[in-house]
């Protein structure tokens, strides 16, 4: 009994919220004479398209100056702070320090290994062969040995 209850009162309560959220609906549903809504509604087109049409606001008064007919306006100029520039000091760069030119570490693997072949102990060509490389680079691996065999007055 209490279900059938509740159903009605839902069922009742949606309806009236519906028609009263869409009161368009409601005048269409319930209205009596429909020719009299669409003969209304003519005359309203009717009147609507007689009354003038505003004119557009002509572009000259839209923008700038003379905006509002009834103001008179002047332009006034004031005299206005500009900033100066102050440049802002950098630091100093640092010259980067470029490499200094050095002999191929191939060329240097090669003599060390020629002059250990000839009977050096292989820490004693690597002194040799580094202390003639400091002062020069060498392109070639016959002028390395040369020149570590000049200094050693073999």
């Amino acid at each position: 009994m209490l279900e059938v209850a509740f159903t009605q009162f839902c069922f009742w309560f949606i309806t009236v919220a519906f028609f009263w959220l869409f009161p368009s609906v409601t005048k269409v549903i319930f209205s009596a004479d429909m020719d009299e809504r669409r003969d209304t509604k003519k005359r309203k087109m009717f009147l609507k398209m007689q009354q003038p049409q505003r004119q557009q606001p002509n572009t000259e008064r839209e923008f700038g100056f003379r905006k509002f007919a009834c103001v008179e306006e002047e332009a006034i100029y004031e005299p206005v702070d500009i900033p100066v520039y102050k440049p802002v000091k950098t630091p100093a760069r640092k010259p980067v320090k470029t490499p200094k030119p050095q002999t191929s570490s191939r060329i240097i693997e090669d003599a060390i290994s020629a002059l250990m072949s000839v009977g050096y102990k292989k820490t004693e060509a690597k002194k040799l062969v580094n202390e003639v490389c400091k002062d020069k680079v060498f392109s070639d691996v016959i002028e390395v040995i040369k020149a570590t065999m000049s200094r050693t007055d073999v």
